[in-house]
């Protein structure tokens, strides 16, 4: 998907700022986004959040970002999520936020994966479990080059007890083994 959106960035970097350029590419993400193809309906909604190509319009994004939600892609969950956490485009709602990065979170996206550790750590939208907070930082902080999951799951575990820091060990290891059988 990163790369999906990069190279459509690239593209139309590489053929000028002109409007028909960028006009000719939206129509296309468009055309397959209304044919329910859930990357083009990402890349829509980004297109839609950030004005490119299109008049920027918040709601237009979220929309889109939650026709492709429904189709269990993670990255459209995570923004979905990111949306209803800032009231951006939708009402502020983190129970809502927290539901959509969840989802995310358990297809073993790391971006999810953080920010359900941080929602778990500050309270936000859910009650505060540390233990938890770090059980999330740690999933995430397993994907190459994590930085921010690695910082936060640092910091977390030094303010943790040794038995809180058992139990989430023993969280880990149930999620890990969750993750085995759901690949089988």
């Amino acid at each position: 998907m990163v790369i999906t959106l990069f190279l459509i960035q690239s593209l139309t970097a590489a053929m000028g700022s002109s409007n028909d350029c960028l006009a000719s590419v939206t129509q296309g993400i468009q055309g397959r986004a209304y044919r329910a193809e859930a990357k083009f309906q990402l890349l829509l909604g980004h297109k839609y959040e950030h004005g490119d190509g299109v008049p920027a319009n918040p709601a237009k994004a979220a929309s889109w970002y939650l026709k492709a939600a429904e189709q269990n892609l993670a990255p459209a969950q995570y923004q979905l999520g990111r949306m209803y956490a800032s009231g951006q485009g939708v009402r502020f709602d983190l129970a809502e936020a927290f539901r959509w990065f969840h989802q995310a979170a358990v297809q073993d996206y790391a971006l999810a994966q953080n920010r359900i550790g941080v929602m778990y750590q500050k309270a936000e939208g859910v009650a505060a479990d540390p233990v938890e907070a770090l059980k999330w930082y740690t999933l995430a902080a397993r994907r190459s080059n994590n930085l921010i999951g690695d910082a936060n799951r640092e910091a977390l575990a030094r303010l943790l007890t040794p038995g809180q820091l058992a139990e989430a060990h023993r969280r880990i290891e149930v999620s890990l083994a969750a993750e085995v059988a759901r690949s089988k």
